[in-house]
Parts: C-alpha cells; structure tokens; sequence
C-alpha cells in the first residue's frame, strides 16, 4: 500500500514538472516573451534630443545627448491597485534592470549606427494598471553616418540616430507613431540646425536566409555648417594671394616677376596642405578644394603669360610684348572672377536636398517610408554593417 502511495504521489510530481516546465522555460531570466495578440506588438517612439555636439568632419561622427521614450500596451501586466495605493509600478535604473526579462517584457532595443557603447545614466520603466507600459531613458553616445562633402564649407549634412529591436523581427515587433524634438537649434558653435524628422522604414537582411525583416526607427537632424570661420582665414586670404599674383604684370624685370609668382605659389601650396588636414579621404574634390585648384592654375598661368612675354621682348618686339602685358592685366582678372561664378554656380547653386524649406522651421513632418535604403542593397555582406549581431 505504501508502495501505490509513492508511486502515485511521484507520478503526479512529475506532471506537475512537465506542465510547468514550458512556462519556467518560456519565462526564464531574460526570456520573457511578447505579449499574444494578433498581429506585432506595436511600440510608439519619441526621441528628444538635448544637444548634438563635437562635429568630427574626418571621422564623419557626432555626439548626441538625449532620451527615448518606449510605448506599449501588455495586457499581462494590467492590475487593480489597492485602496490608496497608487495607479502606477515604477521601477528604476538598477531595478529597472532586474524588471526587463523578468517582469516585464521590454522590445530590447540597439542604436544602430552607434560607435562603440553608449552611456545610459538613468532610465524608468513605468506600468499603468491598464497594462501600458513606458520605458524612458537618458543616452549618450558617438553615431556615424555617412556625410556629403562637395559642397564643403557651405554644406549641410544629416545627423541620423537609428534604432531597432536586438531580437524581434517585424512580424513580432513593428514601431509607431514616430517623434523627436529638440532642445537646441545649435550643434555646436560651427553647426545651426534646420529642421528635424523621425520615421520609420523596414529594414531588410538580405544576406541572412530569410531575409529577415525588421522595423526601424530614424531620426535625421539637418545642420548647415557655418563658414564663418572659412570666410575669413582661408577664401578671403587666399583671395587676397590670387589678387597678389596679378601684380606681376606690372612689376619690372623677369626675375622680381618669377620670384613673386614662385613665392605665391608655394603659399598656396601651404593652403592645400592646411585644407587636407580637415576632411577624410574623399573620392571627389569639395568646393574649396576647387578653389585652392584654381589657384594654383591662375598663378601656375600667370607666370607663363610673364615667360611668354620676355619671350617676346628678347624678340626686339617691344610694342608687341607692352600690348601682350597690358593684355594680361585685365584678361587673368576678368577670367578668373568668371571661373569663380561659374565654380560657385556649379556647386552651390542647386539648393541642398532637406526636409524643410526655411531655415529654423522645427519638426519635419514624419515621412511615409517602406524601406530603408539599406535594403534596396544586393545580397552583400555589407549590407550587415553596423549591425555585428546579425552577422552570424
């Protein structure tokens, strides 16, 4: 008797394990899974941005300071609070961490385009007793994204902060109703900001086997740099060295005339080398290297008008070579003034592609996109960059 009794007592044990098992496993520590409704959990977005800063043009990297705000709805977390107790559970920072994965299920978001790790100092995540849940933290990070340099000092560039779930794809976890304001209409003292816009895009994985698909939040914030400081140490000086150079045409003797338009040159040179010390590598030439470039071809062509004209002199063509050089004393002006309008137009003319049409105007409205970018890419490993998770 006392045998049956073990037996049937071990073999209830055991159904107890094996209908628990699942669950504990479901809800294990940090396996917390979505909620179960039909279709993706919906998570509505809001990022605010303190303060962009330290511009890096040769790393093409920025540092933002901010806070995103999560949003959704768990039915599983909803509760009927007691008698004076409050609406709300709070949980926060260290708390807030043990919470994620064991009490509540949180969409376990990245910074895509992030450099190394960012610092998040605090954050709180908040229950109603409806069973909405917000998640808000503060972040500070290095981002990078890819920046357009042609039209540089005078350009305008997009900072973009990109965020995506780490582990549910779109068919669990899809973005909302996406946000951003800002603090700051500066980003720094040689950046004002424009205008600023959030929304989201599919993000497709190609080089995985599924091309698996997931949503992504996109913040762009549209700066012009400020070319203050360009005016006035390097086009206006370098002006003033073009300008310079014209002089040769009225300076008496071959000699004095090489040795000025020699020294000028080299002048230029030291520009050149002082302009490549601020911007990375780049497959196409920017507008003030444009400018160097034309500088050195108007004293470069200078100097062999001057050549030309001694030539001429030795000749015993005295008339020729006085009507040659006073020639040359309207023409390099008048063609170089041209080149540079002409230079101008070329680069500067067409107005930069932006969200917004005045400067200072705010939020953007939110853009209706289907696809990142990145995902009209062909099926290349470099369509994992950014995101070395994904990689395996």
């Amino acid at each position: 008797m006392r045998r049956i009794w073990r037996a049937a007592c071990s073999a209830v044990l055991l159904a107890i394990v094996a209908t628990a098992w699942p669950a504990a496993a479901d809800r294990g520590p940090g396996n917390l899974p979505p909620p179960e409704i039909d279709g993706p959990v919906e998570v509505e977005v809001l990022v605010r941005i303190n303060k962009t800063y330290n511009v890096n043009t040769l790393d093409e990297t920025y540092v933002i300071d901010g806070y995103v705000e999560l949003e959704w709805t768990d039915p599983r977390l909803a509760f009927e609070p007691a008698p004076g107790a409050p609406d709300a559970i709070s949980y926060q920072n260290a708390l807030a961490e043990e919470a994620m994965g064991h009490e509540v299920w949180t969409p376990v978001i990245e910074f895509i385009n992030v450099v190394g790790v960012p610092e998040i100092p605090n954050q709180e995540i908040l229950v109603q007793r409806s069973g909405e849940v917000r998640h808000a933290f503060r972040f500070l990070g290095t981002f990078a994204s890819e920046m357009d340099f042609r039209r540089y000092p005078f350009d305008t560039q997009t900072f973009r902060l990109q965020i995506e779930s780490f582990v549910y794809e779109r068919a669990r976890l899809e973005f909302v109703n996406p946000d951003v304001k800002l603090a700051e209409r500066h980003a720094s003292d040689q950046w004002e900001i424009r205008n600023e816009s959030a929304y989201i895009c599919n993000q497709r994985y190609s080089a995985l086997a599924d091309g698996e698909v997931y949503s992504r939040f996109n913040v762009d914030v549209t700066a012009r740099r400020l070319p203050g400081y360009f005016v006035w140490q390097i086009f206006i000086p370098l002006m003033l060295i073009i300008v310079t150079s014209w002089s040769v045409f009225w300076i008496e003797g071959l000699s004095e005339r090489l040795g000025t338009g020699c020294t000028l040159m080299l002048t230029v040179v030291a520009f050149n080398f002082f302009v490549a010390t601020l911007l990375p590598r780049l497959p196409y030439n920017t507008f003030i290297e444009i400018v160097i470039i034309s500088g050195y071809i108007s004293i470069f062509l200078s100097i062999v008008a001057i050549l030309t004209e001694g030539y001429v002199r030795r000749q015993r063509r005295e008339a020729a070579a006085d009507r040659l050089n006073v020639t040359f004393r309207w023409l390099f002006p008048t063609a170089y003034v041209t080149a540079m309008v002409v230079l101008a137009n070329a680069f500067l003319g067409g107005a930069p592609v932006t969200l917004a049409e005045e400067p200072g105007v705010g939020t953007a409205p939110a853009k209706a996109v289907e696809w990142c970018p990145e995902s009209r890419q062909s099926n290349s490993p470099d369509s994992l960059a950014g995101d070395p998770r994904r990689a395996s």
